[in-house]
């Protein structure tokens, strides 16, 4: 009798040596195959594989062969064998512990369920035509969507591979596809892998929704002219989320250790039955407070059911009229609610809506530090031309009063030599005669000439001369 660990040692051995192996189940049989992992349950050797040509996630089933050979075969057992491993193990007779009593590991729960699920033909193609919402796009090509009808909804993906035409999907259209469930063990949940899929039109969360756009637009609330200035330097920011909403909890940790501004919390629910009215309530509270200068409504991502409450007419009508500027971020940047059109300013998410409200304060001191430095470069631009100026003054004034001095030199030199012409010595070298009265007294006209005798005064001498009057 061989030991439950020596068959398990055996299979990993001749697993080992193949990189992929023929399988044949009893429902399947597989030309190339990668086996994952097995186990014994009831008595039964299962094993998990994968194929290689889809790469789909494991697969639970019942073995039969490995490359043609049976399990049996391999192992060199006998059928029955398995259901020994349990009494050697425990005992003829004795009472197996809860394991044996449907008890299970996560793991082997989970393939269990999995197997359930993809092995029961019911499923494995099935029809439903339903409203889309949720639609998203990878950069492989795949389109991830659910599909809700009242409270339930189902995960869908449509891979690439199984896309042909250019159908446009969009949120809200009522869609019609087939396709087989299947169950992921990462996260234990399942979705339907969409083989074909038709868009049957607008759905009714679409309709009504676009129903509520074109009235809300036509009473003027969406209006840009009536939209209010948000603060650049708010002083105190009314917030209206949830206490317990991961918004919450991103907007206070980038505001965190700020001190931009004040922050005064007013919770409500943001989602549900109730949360329009409390949200409304929350906005009549903020627009009462004469310290508010600021709202933020917020909350994060969620299905077109989960952010519903943010297109109802009370609480769309309530943003449209508040007195205080209101900032909307909800959800994740491809959602759009009416109140988003409603307000004044609509952020993607809370994340952005955090950054933006401080992005003022944050680049204060950038902007001073600034405008130092410009009025620096400026105060030396401006004093480079004062000098300039100042040098260019300085040598127009020497050139001004070297011209200046010039002129009053030749001036001088000129009255100079006029003065120096008139000097009575000079003008006697000139030939000039001064003629005086016996009494000294210089005679200028003829008719001063009194007396006979005169003294006429050469450059180099004296000469009296008698008069003869006749």
């Amino acid at each position: 009798m061989k030991l439950l660990e020596d068959v398990f040692s055996e299979i990993f051995t001749f697993i080992k040596m193949k990189k992929a192996v023929r399988l044949k189940t009893k429902d399947h049989d597989f030309s190339e195959v990668y086996i994952e992992d097995f186990f014994i349950h009831d008595g039964v050797l299962k094993i998990a594989y994968r194929l290689k040509e889809t790469f789909m996630e494991s697969v639970l089933a019942e073995i039969v062969s490995i490359d043609g050979r049976s399990i049996f075969d391999i192992l060199g057992l006998n059928e029955g064998d398995f259901h020994l491993f349990e009494e050697e193990r425990f005992g003829r007779g004795e009472e197996k512990p809860l394991v044996t009593q449907n008890r299970y590991s996560v793991k082997t729960l989970t393939r269990y369920l999995k197997e359930m699920i993809e092995g029961d033909i019911n499923l494995m193609e099935v029809y439903i035509k339903a409203e889309l919402t949720n639609l998203s796009r990878s950069s492989q090509g795949h389109i991830y969507f659910s599909l809700k009808e009242d409270d339930a909804v189902i995960r869908c993906v449509f891979f690439k591979s199984h896309q042909t035409g250019t159908l446009e999907l969009k949120n809200g259209n009522v869609v019609e596809l087939v396709g087989s469930l299947k169950l992921y063990e990462g996260q234990s949940s399942y979705q339907i892998v969409v083989q074909k899929i038709s868009s049957l039109g607008e759905g009714f969360f679409y309709s009504q929704y676009q129903a509520l756009w074109r009235e809300f637009h036509s009473l003027g609330l969406f209006d840009e002219s009536r939209k209010k200035a948000i603060p650049k330097y708010p002083k105190r920011i009314a917030l209206i989320t949830s206490l317990k909403g991961a918004a919450l909890e991103d907007i206070l940790k980038i505001w965190g250790g700020k001190n931009y501004f004040d922050v005064v919390i007013y919770p409500s629910a943001v989602q549900g039955k109730d949360a329009s009215k409390e949200m409304v309530e929350a906005l009549r509270l903020a627009n009462g407070n004469s310290e508010i200068d600021l709202i933020l409504l917020s909350r994060g991502g969620g299905s077109i059911e989960d952010l519903w409450c943010f297109n109802e007419r009370s609480l769309v009508e309530a943003i449209a009229s508040s007195s205080i500027p209101l900032v909307t971020a909800i959800g994740h940047e491809i959602d759009t609610s009416l109140c988003d059109y409603a307000s004044d300013l609509r952020l993607p998410t809370p994340t952005a809506a955090a950054y933006c409200l401080m992005a003022h304060y944050e680049g204060l001191g950038d902007r001073v530090e600034h405008l130092r430095k410009e009025l620096k470069e400026a105060f030396l631009v401006a004093l480079g031309e004062v000098r300039t100026r100042c040098n260019e003054l300085k040598a127009s004034l020497i050139d001004c009063f070297s011209q200046k001095i010039s002129e009053i030199k030749g001036n001088l030199e000129s009255k100079k030599i006029l003065l120096k012409s008139l000097v009575p010595k000079n003008v006697l070298d000139q030939g000039y005669v001064i003629v005086r009265d016996d009494h000294g007294k210089q005679i200028k006209r003829l008719k001063e000439a009194k007396g006979s005798i005169l003294t006429l005064e050469f450059s180099d001498g004296k000469l009296s001369v008698l008069i003869e009057r006749g």
